[in-house]
């Protein structure tokens, strides 16, 4: 992984200084994936720092390299409390939405993720997917990115790392 913190690195730089993401050479043999999703998101992101318009593109870009049909994010503050929040479901209101989000925060996969600092999946025997992973700052959960899918089974390892 070090190597693809090392090309993420090399590509934000390239788009700092203005010049075009670097094309894949195939050199970090495995990692292309990651490599073509890292690029996507310093081209897309561009110029554009607010976290209301950047998070959504965000969003879509790993909906897009995933193939995930839904995905939500959850972006906490220096003490925990949550900045940003789009969450996986459709609610009747924001109490509702409230609601749910503070079930799933205190017993839910999220809530494992967040104490572990760990990605995880749920393989179960429903007709859809999950996986949830944590946003990393150092050691510190700044965020949370799930997907869902409407297919038992869907989300492997190698979507949690792209994640």
């Amino acid at each position: 992984m070090s190597q693809i913190s090392t090309q993420l690195a090399l590509e934000i730089e390239r788009k700092a200084d203005g010049q075009k993401p670097a094309p894949d050479t195939g050199a970090l043999s495995g990692v292309g994936s990651y490599l073509l999703l890292a690029q996507e998101v310093v081209r897309e992101l561009g110029d554009d720092l607010s976290l209301q318009e950047m998070l959504p593109k965000f969003r879509d870009l790993v909906i897009e390299h995933t193939g995930a049909d839904r995905a939500g994010l959850v972006i906490f503050d220096l003490h925990g409390t949550p900045v940003y929040r789009e969450l996986l479901g459709i609610y009747a209101s924001e109490d509702e939405a409230e609601e749910m989000f503070n079930h799933v925060m205190r017993r839910g996969l999220a809530s494992y993720v967040m104490r572990t600092h760990e990605g995880a999946i749920r393989q179960t025997n429903d007709p859809s997917s999950l996986l949830i992973a944590p946003l990393l700052l150092g050691n510190r959960v700044v965020g949370l990115v799930s997907l869902f899918k409407e297919k038992p089974a869907f989300f492997t390892n190698e979507h949690l790392e792209l994640v």
